[in-house]
């Protein structure tokens, strides 16, 4: 914990104000170390999101082998656009 929460925290009988600065501080301390702990360099989501790429992109290979989907433009756009998307703010929120 950080200087500013602690002294947040000690204030917390001084009324609701401080009261919500305490629980905002810790509640964005707790938010940070979670997402360390899951996007960091090493953390767990990064291999997690690895296999579930490669997992869509055998499937996405699969069904076009199986010619279940069709490869034009008009649908591989969206598809791309999304996983680019979604794997971008899933791995750099800053």
């Amino acid at each position: 914990m950080n200087a500013t929460c602690d002294q947040a925290k000690a204030e917390v009988g001084n009324g609701v104000a401080a009261a919500l600065r305490a629980v905002d501080c810790t509640a964005n301390e707790l938010t940070g170390a979670a997402f360390g702990r899951l996007f960091a360099p090493g953390g767990a989501m990064g291999p997690t999101l690895t296999i579930l790429l490669a997992i869509f992109i055998a499937l996405f290979g699969i069904a076009l082998l199986l010619g279940r989907t069709n490869l034009s433009i008009k649908s591989l756009v969206p598809r791309m656009m999304t996983l680019g998307l979604v794997l971008t703010f899933a791995t750099s929120w800053a």
